[in-house]
């Protein structure tokens, strides 16, 4: 088993790793890379990691970006988030999180509104050592009234990130009057506030096994125990300052508005002196200080040529290689390495795997969990398959339950299986909808009963046909007209969302019309919102392939139920909200009459599915 399933993530398509990859994290990326050598092209690409370079940067100071662009996209990640980059104002500096791709920022002392910042006798400027993005800090010199506060809009910042914010200090060496009594830290976005009590300075007396350490007299222990365990400290930073975590906040998106920040002490009427400020640090949740420095190893380790590293135990005998051709070389480093990961994809995190699974389609899932038992566990849970399976409210849900019933529960897994196994008819008799087996997206056939069909109801012109073991029980048939109109429609409302779908006429031609020219060119035309596709069609002459490209009409083609169906056109049905899908055939310009046309209904499926597909897939999935 463990020799089948070696180098198992090779069968997987590339297009389909990078696509998988780019909905994850920079670090899930590099993770995956460093597990596998055939993670690493998909890891290492620019549809990767352009996906992790923001396109709304704000502008930078002259000079931040100094030397040549980086080639590739990974590279522009990493250099910004390298080190932080001063912005054009001089006043805050910006960087990619290296963990997550956020963006984060530092504000400046000089943007923070300081409660008596521009009197010198409580306050004063001082120059920062070279090693700082900004020149200079706040020092307090002596007050009662502190307070400090800061504002970021949540437009400047990365969108469903949950960020902390820190205040960024020093305590001079005579410092006092910040320990007690307490500060009060808030944060506020969107009209919520969140308080708590802090800490900016720890007694010089710390005994690790009390839970007031730090505090020496019985009043300081009997305040800390008063204020609860939640008690923040400062925590030392790996660039020498210190930081003080002031609150929690969630950026849903741009329009959450302003992000306001604000440490105080106001109440205690004490004096208080020897804070340096340098600003307040707004990052992502839940990164420790290392975090940066990990995932930079994480990273660079992965920038390294795949050929210059070997596995661990592996050696190379002098000799014998100084004999052996590059490629023979190569050969058994590239074998050797291959050992040593095989079952690669039971080395990644399950998590890591949810997130990338989560986002593919149905018959992708299929195909991974072909390779991978690492992947078929994920695959065949309701937590999966959750995702395509419509509510227990949905139309397509309710006719299928009053349809079919079963003697036990079924897995989420099952009912998707059974959704996407055949037309399920409607309420209305009108209407049949089912799930595509590929994609997951909903598709829709509309009755000839529910289209517009000029003439339609005069006896004269067309008649109404029954239908066996068909999902509808009739069909229309053109007796004779010259002037032709067949209209349906569909709310996009009701489609799946982000996706490119087609119509399509589903029909039959009666032994009269075969021989006849009367459907030689008709326009089909396909439409929703102000976005219209016009094309030239043919209902004579099935099994010719067409090429869209040359002008001339198109085909129909057979389908595998027996019945003849047109593509009609393509739209794109982006957030649902853009009204009525109208479809429409038509030939009105010739005098000559038309018979022979039997109308089942409008097809709506997904582009670029062809109607066999839905066997096919039953070979897929399993």
């Amino acid at each position: 088993m463990e020799a089948a399933d070696a180098c198992e993530i090779a069968q997987l398509p590339e297009e389909l790793i990078s696509a998988a990859l780019s909905l994850t994290t920079p670090l899930d990326a590099s993770r995956a890379a460093a597990v596998s050598r055939d993670f690493r092209a998909a890891a290492n690409s620019d549809a990767v990691w352009s996906r992790f370079v923001p396109r709304d940067l704000p502008s930078l100071a002259d000079g931040e970006l100094c030397g040549p662009a980086p080639a590739s996209a990974k590279g522009r990640f990493l250099r910004l988030s390298d080190r932080p980059l001063l912005l054009a104002d001089g006043l805050m500096s910006m960087w990619l999180d290296r963990v997550t791709g956020a963006k984060c920022y530092m504000l400046s002392a000089r943007s923070l509104h300081i409660s008596w910042g521009d009197e010198p006798h409580y306050w004063r400027w001082i120059p920062l050592p070279e090693s700082c993005r900004f020149s200079e800090g706040a020092e307090l010199r002596s007050v009662y009234w502190l307070e400090i506060r800061g504002k970021i809009h949540s437009r400047m910042l990365s969108e469903d990130t949950t960020y902390a914010t820190y205040i960024v200090f020093r305590l001079a060496d005579k410092s006092y009057g910040l320990d007690l009594p307490f500060q009060e830290a808030s944060v506020t976005i969107a009209g919520s506030t969140t308080t708590r009590a802090v800490c900016l300075q720890r007694s010089i007396l710390h005994e690790d096994n009390e839970d007031c350490a730090g505090f020496r007299t019985p009043f300081g222990r009997r305040y800390h125990r008063a204020c609860g365990a939640h008690l923040v400290f400062p925590e030392k930073r790996t660039d020498g300052w210190m930081e003080l975590k002031l609150g929690e906040f969630y950026v849903k998106d741009c329009d959450t508005g302003e992000v306001c920040m604000n440490l105080m002490e106001i109440k205690g009427r004490n004096s208080k002196a020897g804070l340096i400020v340098q600003g307040i640090e707004i990052r992502p949740k839940k990164r420790g200080l290392a975090a940066d420095s990990s995932a930079h190893s994480v990273l660079s380790t992965n920038l390294a040529p795949t050929h210059l590293k070997r596995p661990k135990g592996h050696t190379i005998n002098p000799s014998s290689a100084m004999s052996k051709t590059k490629e023979q070389r190569r050969d058994e480093s590239q074998a050797a390495t291959t050992s040593t990961i095989a079952c690669e994809i039971a080395c990644l995190p399950q998590e890591l795997l949810m997130k990338v699974l989560l986002h593919i389609t149905p018959q992708d899932a299929c195909r991974a969990a072909a390779v991978s038992q690492a992947f078929r566990a994920i695959l065949d849970s309701d937590t999966f398959w959750t995702c395509f399976v419509p509510n227990i409210n949905d139309p397509l849900c309710l006719a299928f339950e009053a349809e079919v019933i079963y003697s036990r529960t079924l897995s989420q897994k099952e009912k998707f299986l059974c959704l996407s196994d055949r037309p399920i008819l409607l309420a209305d008799h009108h209407m049949s909808t089912w799930l595509d087996r590929k994609t997951g997206a909903r598709c829709y056939m509309l009755s000839a009963r529910v289209l517009n069909i000029a003439w339609g109801d005069t006896p004269h012109y067309w008649r109404w046909i029954h239908l066996k073991d068909c999902s509808f029980s009739e069909a229309a048939e053109l007796l004779s007209v010259s002037w032709l109109e067949i209209r349906g429609k569909i709310n996009s409302e009701m489609l799946s969302l982000n996706k490119t779908y087609a119509a399509y006429i589903v029909f039959k031609l009666t032994d009269e019309s075969y021989g006849r020219q009367d459907f030689s060119v008709l326009e089909a035309c396909v439409g929703i919102g102000e976005c219209k596709s016009i094309r030239k069609v043919c209902l004579h002459g099935d099994g010719v392939k067409d090429n869209e490209d040359d002008g001339l009409p198109l085909h129909p083609q057979k389908r595998a139920d027996g019945w003849m169906e047109m593509e009609m056109g393509e739209f794109y049905n982006k957030e649902g909200n853009d009204g009525e899908v109208s479809i429409s055939l038509s030939e009105t310009t010739e005098t000559h009459h038309k018979k022979g046309l039997i109308v089942y209904g409008i097809e709506i499926r997904p582009k670029k599915i062809r109607l066999g597909s839905l066997k096919e897939s039953h070979l897929c999935v399993s």
